[in-house]
């Protein structure tokens, strides 16, 4: 999720979130969650990025573990979690997962190093995980 702040509305009026005031932006640190930040002109921007990365992990082998895909990722450091995307109904994999590491610079070098590795003879497509775009929810009544 990305917001827009400026100096006028910090997030952090009851210090819920760390904040630190520059001459030119505000930067905070916000968990996981990206927040872009500029000045009251909108004349400065920086993106503050939390402590963790999640990390989209595409063209997986159907047959790969959560396990396996984390053992992957430990060697460029802390994995808070694994996971791979199977289908509802049948189980099986569906060729992707995410990961997510504690660190944002341990992240970084996973990606670059990861992206287009042959993996169970797949090359890897690895970038930072993108937010979830928000849909409505189907309902079938709505329908006609």
């Amino acid at each position: 999720m990305t917001e827009n702040l400026s100096v006028e509305n910090l997030p952090s009026r009851d210090n819920s979130v760390p904040c630190e005031i520059y001459a030119w932006a505000i930067r905070c640190v916000a968990g996981s969650r990206t927040t872009k930040f500029s000045d009251s002109e909108g004349a400065a921007t920086r993106i503050v990025k939390g402590t963790s990365m999640n990390i989209y992990v595409g063209n997986l082998p159907y047959t790969m573990s959560d396990g396996e895909l984390r053992a992957a990722f430990e060697e460029f450091g802390n994995v808070a979690s694994a996971s791979v995307i199977k289908d509802k109904i049948t189980g099986r994999s569906r060729g992707f997962g995410f990961v997510e590491m504690n660190d944002g610079d341990e992240g970084s070098r996973a990606i670059d190093a990861m992206n287009g590795r042959p993996l169970a003879g797949r090359p890897l497509v690895v970038n930072e995980a993108r937010p979830r775009d928000e849909r409505p929810r189907f309902n079938s009544r709505d329908r006609y």
